[in-house]
């Protein structure tokens, strides 16, 4: 996978789209996954939620979601809110609730505050199926759902239509935390590459939700390769009104091809002065807009300056290594004798001297 790291700065309510490539330089198919991890998780126990409670009985035995498994007894009312789960929009990942001492008739509600405004009652409903000794949910945020650390309330009951707050005869309530992650989003969050194939996934970085600031977290990659079965990739945001993105025309290229790099900054006072660099080191030039071409997959980094504000932006450029090709040594024949010349797999196409294109 290229880039090994991301690196994003933008102002607020604004996205940016940047990629990924995943190659696939084995024989078998690759299968992968992605899922994200969230550093900056801030679990506020000061927010003024309603009160729930419940008289027990049926109680909450065992929780699971994500990275959540928790066994319990009944409390009336548990704050675990230092227990938590990461979740992205487009991610669906289901939730399993065990009754500890279930009866016909019992039920379950489950409701988050997506919209972190420390009410359960105007968020999307969670359809809740199953019971009642194990209830279920397939949780995915809705699209409007805002970046940051939240609550999740559960309870169950008897024989009464689930509500968030309030007290009940029998029955329990807990919370949890629910770190959403609205930010830091990629197209195809798992996938199977055949032998030699390439994919690009898009990566996009979405501040509509997030006060300015600093961001982090990173991609976790699971796979079939035995040599690599995981790894991560760290991801960087930063949301300020002063904010510089690098741009290329190509993302990934041919060794010493062509590229056309350029940067666009918001906010200052609109007159700019630019540095350019590399990693690997090598590439230096204070034009806004230069023509790079790379002989190795290079990071490219601008850094922007008005006199009193600068930032830094960043391109990844993937260049793709020459293909070897072999067909064999040379051979002797007599005429009319046949013989088959063969390129290898993994190849996007192939052109033969008398016009063919066959491997």
């Amino acid at each position: 996978v290229s880039p090994s790291e991301l690196n994003q700065s933008l102002p607020p309510d604004s996205t940016a789209v940047q990629f990924l490539s995943i190659i696939n330089p084995g024989e078998l198919d690759l299968s992968y996954h992605f899922k994200t991890y969230l550093n900056n998780k801030n679990i506020d126990n000061t927010l003024s939620y309603c009160e729930a409670s419940g008289g027990c009985d049926e109680h909450i035995s065992f929780v699971s979601f994500g990275g959540i498994n928790n066994f319990s007894a009944c409390d009336e009312y548990a704050d675990y809110t230092n227990l938590s789960t990461d979740i992205s929009l487009g991610q669906t990942i289901e939730l399993s609730v065990t009754n500890g001492m279930y009866w016909e008739g019992d039920s379950c509600g489950v409701w988050i505050d997506w919209n972190q405004n420390e009410d359960f009652t105007d968020d999307e409903p969670i359809i809740v199926s199953g019971g009642p000794e194990i209830f279920t949910a397939e949780i995915s945020p809705p699209n409007d759902a805002k970046s940051g650390t939240t609550r999740m309330r559960i309870r169950v009951l008897y024989t009464e239509i689930p509500q968030p707050c309030g007290d009940t005869e029998w029955g329990e309530v807990e919370d949890y935390s629910v770190n959403v992650n609205a930010w830091l989003l990629i197209d195809e969050w798992e996938g199977t590459l055949a032998a030699g194939e390439t994919d690009e996934l898009s990566v996009t970085f979405n501040t509509e939700s997030l006060d300015p600031g600093d961001y982090s977290g990173s991609f976790h990659v699971t796979s079939n390769d035995p040599e690599r079965p995981a790894f991560d990739i760290p991801v960087s945001l930063n949301v300020s009104d002063f904010s510089v993105v690098a741009t290329a025309d190509l993302t990934y290229c041919c060794i010493d091809e062509e590229v056309q790099l350029d940067v666009d900054v918001v906010g200052g006072t609109g007159s700019y002065a630019y540095t350019w660099t590399s990693e690997p080191a090598g590439f230096n030039t204070t034009l806004r807009n230069p023509v790079v071409n790379p002989v190795e997959s290079t990071r490219y980094i601008v850094l922007a300056n008005d006199g009193t504000n600068s930032a830094y932006g960043s391109i990844y450029v993937d260049v793709m290594p020459s293909p070897e090709v072999s067909i064999g040594p040379d051979t002797s024949i007599c005429a009319g004798e046949e013989v088959i010349f063969d390129a290898g797999f993994g190849h996007t196409t192939y052109e033969w001297q008398d016009g063919s294109h066959g491997q």
